[in-house]
């Protein structure tokens, strides 16, 4: 990419261009109306370099995100906000 269009592809391009981004759910909890908590979900973007490894095979099959944030700052794994992030 560089002797073509001039960008260095390390240094110059996004990171969730290099490497993609995921789409899982999530779990989280709100509120009740009648008082207490109500577990729900909701769709969660994610960038990371996949890697080979037990832990990204189980993650890569799983339905949803893992809820332990120390295995996934461990990881190198990014929450997006597509929004903010790339627009």
């Amino acid at each position: 990419m560089l002797k073509s269009k001039g960008v260095h592809w390390e240094t110059e391009v996004p990171f969730i261009l290099k490497h993609g981004v995921y789409v899982k759910k999530e779990n989280y909890e709100i509120e009740a109306l009648q008082g207490g908590k109500v577990l729900r979900t909701r769709v969660a973007f994610k960038a990371f370099k996949v890697k080979y490894g037990e832990f990204f095979s189980y993650l890569m099959l799983s339905k949803m995100w893992s809820e332990d944030e120390k295995l996934i700052e461990e990881n190198g794994i990014l929450s997006v906000d597509l929004v903010k992030d790339f627009v």
